[in-house]
């Protein structure tokens, strides 16, 4: 399918849109899937196919892990986020985004305050990996919404207007990746090929070694601009929304 979209449009980035779930097939890590389930999507296999430009996982530890605890979802997320860059560096070569990650907002079990700590612990997280050259350089949370949009809230809704330490949180990540985007991109070459030297190389299964081809950093380069302009667009939105 992903050869078939670039044949019809080539100027946009493809992904398979999954939640990270490991399946069967080499370097899938299906002790991590939650719930204990020992099926999934083989992520690594179905990001290596052939017009998928980048990886993606979701990150919604309170439901996938319901019952448990604070510290059992923060080492969940940990895990999850730790393990899928990995896979990506070592055996994608591709980038990495959290394409979805929220908080479900329930009285009694979680507020907006417990909401925008986990909004910031995810993009911290990226914008370490990012500023290191590492796979993870992005992501996008669920749901944004404007005032009277009310049919669609769902529990995991951010109305910036109406959280301000939200507006706050996703403004400051927009401006640190719209300064790691004007850095000169040699220097982050030598952060990446500094990760590469502390990390074991490991080869595909065909046994032929993948390493990330010069070819790619215009990929990167785009993909993270597009995620700067996207958190620029809410920013913006926000800001607006603030002087009427």
């Amino acid at each position: 399918m992903a050869p078939y979209v670039k044949s019809v449009d080539g100027d946009h980035l493809v992904t398979a849109g999954l939640e990270g779930f490991y399946g069967d097939g080499a370097h899938e890590s299906k002790d991590l899937n939650p719930w204990g389930i020992y099926y999934g999507t083989n992520f690594v296999d179905t990001h290596r196919a052939a017009g998928v430009d980048f990886a993606t996982i979701h990150l919604y530890p309170d439901l996938w892990l319901w019952g448990s605890g604070a510290a059992a979802q923060l080492a969940f997320f940990r895990n999850w986020t730790r393990s899928h860059a990995r896979d990506a560096e070592l055996y994608l070569a591709k980038p990495l985004l959290v394409t979805e990650y929220g908080k479900f907002l329930w009285d009694g079990v979680a507020n907006s305050t417990q909401r925008d700590r986990f909004l910031g612990l995810v993009l911290d997280s990226i914008y370490a990996s990012a500023a290191a050259g590492g796979p993870l350089v992005g992501g996008a949370f669920w749901q944004l919404l404007d005032p009277g949009m009310d049919t669609l809230r769902d529990g995991y809704e951010i109305i910036l207007p109406e959280d301000q330490r939200a507006a706050t949180i996703i403004g400051n990540h927009s401006r640190q990746l719209a300064e790691l985007n004007g850095q000169d991109v040699e220097a982050v070459r030598r952060r990446r090929r500094q990760r590469r030297r502390r990390n074991v190389h490991v080869g595909s299964s065909s046994g032929r070694s993948r390493s990330r081809s010069s070819s790619d950093t215009p990929r990167l380069h785009m993909l993270l601009v597009r995620f700067i302009s996207l958190f620029r667009s809410i920013t913006s939105l926000f800001s607006s929304a603030s002087s009427v």
